[in-house]
């Protein structure tokens, strides 16, 4: 899972965008420890795809396509 660079592309953006919406990091990580919902749905998608060989870049960022 490409989960640091995911945290890079929201410390560097401010926001993760999942599904036309934008999450700012307090939104993905609420307590500072434990992901959200939306965030867990995304990263269980971003899982789905990496495992199916689907495309998850786009301009360097990872982002379902």
């Amino acid at each position: 899972m490409p989960f640091d660079q995911l945290h890079r592309q929201v410390l560097k953006e401010g926001f993760l965008e999942i599904k036309g919406r934008k999450y700012s990091m307090r939104e993905l990580v609420p307590d500072g420890l434990h992901l959200s919902q939306p965030t867990t749905e995304y990263l269980a998608d971003i899982m789905y795809a990496i495992l199916n060989n689907k495309k998850i870049k786009n301009n360097g960022k990872i982002q379902l396509l």
